[in-house]
C-alpha cells in the first residue's frame, strides 16, 4: 500500500485483509489485529498492477463483500493514542482540547486517556497545565515516553545511551527475519543479544555498527548489514534520526555522559517513560502487570528463555494473545522510585518496637494495583502522628516497655506493682484501670510529635518540672474507686511459733 509506481508488476492478489494497530483506552494497550480492508484501500492495492501497463487483481472475497465495506479506513486520530497531540497542542496554545474542531473528533474516552498518560509522566498539573517537564517534552520529535526518558537521561547521566534507544525505537527494527532463514537469524543477531535486556542488545548492535560504518566502504557496509540480517537503510535511518536528536540536545545545552551509563541509569531513564509497562511473573509463568494486565514475554526476546521475576516491556501488544515486546530485568525499587507520584502506601499492624525505641508498622506499596511491596517495617509516625503516639503511650509509657532515661517511667511503674499488689491482697481483679484507662491519663500531656524513645527523653529532658511531674501516676491514678480497702487487713508479716514470717500476696485462680 505505497504511493510509489513499482514497475513490471502485472498481477495482484489481494487477501482483503490488514494486520491494523489500535490504541485501546479502556484497557490501555495497543491492539494489532487482522481486519477486513476498506474499499480505498483494496482499490490502492488493484492500483498497485496496471500502473504503467494492464494487469490482473484477484481479490479473495466476493463483489458483494466488497460492496459492503466502509468507502474509507479509519483515520490514525482515531485509532491512536492522543497523548502526544494534546502536548503539542498545550505546547503550541491551541485552546481547549476537547473543543478543537478536529476533522474527525476523537471521543471523550480517548481525549481522558491522552490527558491520564501525561499526567503519569508528570507532563500536566492537576489543573492540566503543561509543567516544566512538560515544555521540556514539547521540544523533542518523538513519542512523548521516550521525550520523559531523555528527560530522566539528562538528570541520572544516562544521555548518550537514551538517545541511541530513542531513536531505535522511534523507526522500525532493523533487524530482519526471512521466514526461511530463522537458524541463521538467530545465530546472526545472538551475537548482540543481552540475557537480562532487549535494550543493552540494541546498544551492542549499535556499537557494532558503528566501528563497522568507520571501517568499511559504503558497498562493504551493505554486504555487512546483509550477512547478518539487518536493512541497511533502517541502519542508516537509525543513524540519522540519532543525529537529529543530538542536534536538539545541543539547542538545550545537553551534554551527554563521557563515562557508560551503568545498567540501573540506563533502566531508570526507560522506566520513567513507561512506568506502567511493567509485571510480576506468577507461578503460571506469566506476568501480572499494572490494572490487572496479564501478559508474556514476546517469544523472539533474549529473555523468552529464563524470564526474569520482575520485567520492564517496551511496549505491551495484543496479537490474539498479549506480549510483552522488547524486554528488560528491573527490580522493583527502581520501579518504585521512578513511579513514586503515581505509587499507593497503606500500612498496617502499628506496633512499638523496644529494640528500635519507635512505632513501627508493615507498609505495602502498589502501582495501579500490582504489589511493588508486600510487608516493609517502616516508622509509622511519619504516616499518622496520633497513633503512632496512641500506640507508644500504651505500649511504651503504661507497659513500661521502654528503654529510656526518663525516671517517671520507673516510678510509674513501681506505682502500678503496688496496685497489681492491692488486687492480690483482695483475691479479685478489675482493682487496676485497664491500658486504655491508664494510657488516657497521658492524654494532651505530650507534644504531637512524640513517638519515639529519642524524641520522647530529649523533650522530658527540658520539660519543666511541673510537666515531668504530670506524668507520673499516683496510686488513686491507677486503681479503679474501690472503697474499704485498709493497709492493717493486710499484714506485711505474721508472728507464728515465736518466728516473724514475711508475708506475700498472690492472687492466682487455678
Amino acid at each position: 500500500e505505497t504511493s510509489l509506481t513499482v514497475p513490471r508488476i502485472k498481477y495482484v492478489i489481494d487477501t482483503g485483509t490488514a494486520r491494523v494497530k489500535r490504541y485501546s483506552p479502556r484497557n490501555q494497550l495497543e491492539r494489532l489485529h487482522i481486519e477486513p480492508i476498506a474499499q480505498a484501500a483494496a482499490d490502492q492495492r488493484k492500483g498497485r498492477c496496471g500502473r504503467v501497463g494492464p494487469g490482473v487483481c484477484v481479490r479473495l472475497y466476493g463483489a458483494d463483500d466488497y460492496a459492503a465495506r466502509p468507502r474509507y479506513g479509519d483515520p490514525e486520530i482515531l485509532r491512536s493514542a492522543l497523548s502526544g497531540v494534546i502536548l503539542r497542542m498545550l505546547n503550541l496554545k491551541l485552546g481547549e482540547v476537547e473543543k478543537f474542531p478536529f476533522v474527525e473528533a476523537p471521543n471523550a474516552r480517548a481525549i481522558g486517556d491522552g490527558w491520564r498518560r501525561l499526567g503519569e509522566l508528570q507532563a500536566v498539573d492537576d489543573e492540566k497545565h503543561l509543567t516544566q517537564i512538560g515544555r521540556a517534552m514539547a521540544r523533542w520529535p518523538v513519542d512523548v515516553a521516550l521525550a520523559r526518558m531523555l528527560i530522566e537521561a539528562q538528570r541520572l547521566g544516562a544521555l548518550r545511551e537514551v538517545l541511541i534507544l530513542t531513536a531505535f525505537l522511534s523507526i522500525q527494527d532493523p533487524r530482519e527475519r526471512p521466514a526461511d532463514a530463522r537458524a541463521a537469524v538467530d545465530a546472526a543477531h545472538a551475537q548482540w543479544a543481552d540475557s537480562k535486556s532487549d535494550f543493552i542488545g540494541v546498544l551492542n548492535l549499535w556499537h557494532a555498527h558503528v566501528a563497522a560504518h568507520e571501517e568499511f566502504t559504503q558497498s562493504k557496509l551493505r554486504d555487512w548489514c546483509k550477512q547478518r540480517f539487518l536493512s541497511y537503510l533502517r541502519m542508516r535511518e537509525w543513524r540519522e534520526l540519532h543525529r537529529q536528536l543530538l542536534l536538539i540536545a545541543e539547542d538545550c545545552r545537553w551534554t551527554q555522559n563521557a563515562e557508560p551509563a551503568g545498567y540501573e541509569a540506563i533502566h531508570g531513564c526507560l522506566l520513567a517513560g513507561w512506568p506502567a509497562q511493567v509485571g510480576r511473573k506468577d507461578e503460571r509463568g506469566e506476568y501480572r502487570g499494572t490494572r490487572e494486565r496479564r501478559f508474556r514475554i514476546f517469544p523472539g526476546s533474549a529473555l523468552a528463555k529464563a524470564p526474569p521475576l520482575w520485567l520492564l516491556a517496551g511496549q505491551i501488544l495484543d496479537l490474539q494473545k498479549v506480549y510483552g515486546m522488547s524486554c528488560a530485568r528491573v527490580e522493583p525499587e527502581w520501579i518504585e522510585r521512578a513511579a513514586a507520584h503515581l505509587t499507593k502506601q497503606s500500612w498496617r499492624d502499628p506496633h512499638w518496637s523496644r529494640k528500635r525505641g519507635a512505632v513501627l508498622a508493615f507498609e505495602q506499596v502498589t502501582l495501579f494495583g500490582l504489589t511493588l511491596v508486600e510487608k516493609r517495617t517502616v516508622q509509622f509516625g511519619a504516616q499518622d502522628p496520633a497513633l503512632a503516639q496512641a500506640v507508644f503511650v500504651r505500649e511504651a509509657l503504661v507497659r513500661g516497655d521502654i528503654d529510656c532515661r526518663a525516671d517517671c517511667v520507673r516510678a510509674n511503674a513501681r506505682v502500678l506493682a503496688q496496685a497489681h499488689e492491692l488486687e492480690a491482697k483482695q483475691r479479685r481483679t478489675g482493682l487496676v484501670n485497664s491500658e486504655d484507662e491508664l494510657a488516657g491519663f497521658f492524654t494532651g500531656k505530650l507534644p504531637p510529635d512524640i513517638f519515639t524513645t529519642a524524641a520522647f527523653d530529649a523533650w522530658y529532658r527540658r520539660a519543666p518540672a511541673a510537666q515531668q511531674a504530670a506524668l507520673r501516676w499516683s496510686l488513686d491514678d491507677v486503681l479503679a474507686n474501690q472503697p474499704g480497702l485498709r493497709a492493717a487487713d493486710f499484714p506485711s508479716t505474721l508472728e507464728f511459733a515465736g518466728h516473724r514470717l514475711k508475708l506475700e500476696y498472690r492472687f492466682v485462680p487455678g
